[in-house]
């Protein structure tokens, strides 16, 4: 069973926004797959919060260091060749930013060599949640 979170979920769980509670629990769980882009997303969403006062510095310093502490537990997809020409040909049917563009890519290729459907695509990104439904994903959302 494998879940691929986005960096939305992400930051979501670890700025322990109230509304997305069910996200954290999600997250405890096996079978979490994630983009290498994330570990870059995750650390500049997290800190942008602190900068705008929505999250204390002391805060954002013991997310990330959980987070990362996670990430080595997780599959990462690594941002391969196969990834960024799935990337491209999202970008050619999707209204996408090109970073959702390779979270969904990476989703894709990672679902591609697994032979097998993913679990479940989670995000919270409206486009991005279209894109992967449209793309057949199982998603699960706010």
């Amino acid at each position: 069973m494998i879940r691929f979170f986005d960096s939305s979920a992400i930051v979501a769980a670890y700025a322990k926004q109230a509304d997305r509670p069910g996200v954290r629990d999600l997250l405890a769980r096996e079978g979490v797959a994630v983009s290498r882009l994330s570990e870059v997303e995750t650390v500049s969403a997290l800190s942008r919060l602190a900068r705008e006062d929505a999250m204390p510095e002391s805060s954002r310093d013991a997310a990330i260091a959980s987070f990362l502490t996670d990430l080595d537990g997780w599959e990462i997809v690594e941002m391969t060749q196969d990834v960024t020409a799935r990337a491209r040909e999202v970008l050619l049917v999707h209204p996408l930013k090109a970073s959702d563009a390779v979270q969904l890519a990476s989703a894709l290729v990672l679902q591609s060599r697994l032979g097998e459907p993913l679990d479940a695509f989670v995000t919270f990104d409206v486009r991005l949640l279209d894109a992967a439904r449209r793309e057949r994903l199982a998603v699960i959302a706010s």
